[in-house]
């Protein structure tokens, strides 16, 4: 079975997963129904190792991921929200050419901000920061990719939900440099 990509000078990352694509996916495609689980877990599991591993991804990569190597079965959350667990572990780990490739991906550019805490100063699902004198945590994005929802951080059900803007986080971070 030849690879995808041979020959087309595929980044580290893109690699491993064209590894476990090819070379494990015999069995799914010639008539075992179980193996389409495995491979679906094996391709979700390559690309984490890729991220947290720190492995170079290419600005296409997760285009290439979504048009070649059936993403949508194996990225997590369907729709709009689809691969941004894959994001979030880029932005944790600080994975910065996986963060830049999912969002040339998501056509959509990150929204950075100096009050997230932790080492990446971009906000993903499930980052925790301050809001509006809050600590606050980004629960999702719009579909457009101009705003995110974010919630108090509290244990208990929220009382206010946040939806942030391009603009109003802009402004915040003005804000925050005037001070």
């Amino acid at each position: 079975m030849t690879k995808l990509y041979e020959g087309k000078g595929l980044s580290p990352a893109m690699k491993l997963v064209d590894l476990i694509w090819t070379e494990s996916d015999y069995y799914a495609r010639n008539g075992d129904c179980h193996s389409f689980s495995r491979l679906n877990q094996s391709l979700h599991k390559a690309v984490s190792l890729a991220i947290t591993s720190k492995l170079p991804f290419s600005i296409k990569d997760f285009k290439i991921l979504n048009s070649e190597y059936d993403f949508y079965r194996w990225a997590g959350i369907q729709g709009h929200m689809l691969g941004e667990g894959l994001y979030s572990l880029a932005c944790n780990t600080t994975n910065l050419s996986a963060c830049q490739s999912f969002e040339h991906y998501k056509e959509r550019e990150p929204f950075i901000f100096p009050d997230v805490w932790g080492s990446n100063k971009r906000i993903y699902v499930g980052n925790s920061f301050k809001w509006e004198d809050s600590p606050a945590r980004c629960t999702s994005f719009s579909e457009k990719g101009d705003s995110f929802v974010a919630v108090p951080d509290y244990h208990d059900a929220p009382k206010r939900i946040f939806r942030i803007s391009r603009e109003k986080l802009i402004e915040a971070r003005k804000n925050l440099n005037s001070d």
